[in-house]
């Protein structure tokens, strides 16, 4: 089994659990969105990047902003 699937199955059993999304960093290759019925890929794209520092938490400030605002996934 890939390690892509393995995460995607530990995904599905954490989402199980309670929370009613959870969103995967997969750094270059973009990001993955996955709610009990819904799957999101955003795909990654070339960038000249300078520094990573904050990078994460711009992505989760950005989903945490759209999900309280009820913007579509």
């Amino acid at each position: 089994m890939e390690l892509v699937e393995l995460t995607e199955k530990a995904d599905r059993h954490l989402l199980g659990r309670g929370p009613e999304m959870i969103v995967i960093k997969r750094g270059s290759a973009g990001c993955m969105l996955l709610t009990e019925d819904e799957e999101h890929i955003a795909p990654g794209f070339p960038v000249h990047v300078h520094d990573t520092t904050g990078a994460g938490d711009s992505l989760d400030a950005a989903v945490v902003y759209g999900y309280l605002r009820g913007m579509s996934l």
